[in-house]
């Protein structure tokens, strides 16, 4: 038996002309970092701006001055030893995905 595959298309991503709202970046951080206790602490970190998909990996859509607060805390809390990184999808986005799983709703993240 196959997952059921669901799609989000039309994210959030551009400048609304009728408001004038700030342009929003669909954000994926995916991260290997080896000690548990500063693991916790960075994913604490994220789910202050998104929400966890998978064990190591959070989505979020973010304005551009939330996307700098997040690279400034990454930025601070990132060590040699860890590969951490942060993709970025502007413009035309979509996301395909299989099993469990659901369409986080941007609007309910409040940002730390």
């Amino acid at each position: 038996m196959t997952a059921a595959r669901e799609e989000y298309f039309n994210l959030p991503l551009g400048v609304d002309e009728a408001t004038g709202q700030e342009a929003k970046t669909f954000v994926l951080v995916i991260y290997d970092i080896s000690d548990n206790r500063r693991r916790t602490r960075f994913a604490t970190l994220l789910s202050g701006f998104g929400f966890r998909v998978q064990e190591s990996a959070f989505e979020a859509t973010l304005a551009k001055r939330h996307l700098t607060r997040l690279l400034e805390r990454v930025d601070r809390f990132a060590r040699p030893e860890d590969n951490i990184r942060i993709y970025r999808i502007r413009g035309t986005g979509a996301v395909t995905f299989y099993g469990a799983g659901a369409l986080p709703n941007a609007e309910d993240t409040e940002f730390v």
